[in-house]
């Protein structure tokens, strides 16, 4: 599991769950902001790297108001471990 701020001022904030315990990253987003649900996603910290591959089907599920898309992430540990994971990418940003 893990979560990101939308990007301000070009900077974000996210936080993965490992073992338990939340650890704060930073995050960089790939693509146009207008289509957050379409953008890839970069988290690091010291010694870590989530990357979230941008949704490569057309097809959503909405979810609580939520588009929900199949992605695949990948965990990049410094140490050298590199293992990939596949599940749902959304956004549920709320405007203004």
């Amino acid at each position: 599991m893990l979560a990101a701020t939308m990007p301000t001022g070009g900077t974000s904030k996210g936080v993965v769950k490992i073992h338990g315990r939340l650890v704060e990253m930073q995050a960089r987003y790939e693509g146009s902001p207008e289509l957050p649900s379409a953008m890839g996603l970069t988290l690091v910290a010291d010694g870590i790297r989530i990357i979230v591959e941008p949704p490569t089907d057309g097809n959503a599920a909405v979810s609580n108001g939520s588009q929900l898309r199949k992605t695949t992430a990948q965990l990049q540990l410094e140490a050298g471990l590199r293992v990939g994971y596949r599940g749902f990418y959304g956004c549920n940003s709320q405007g203004d």
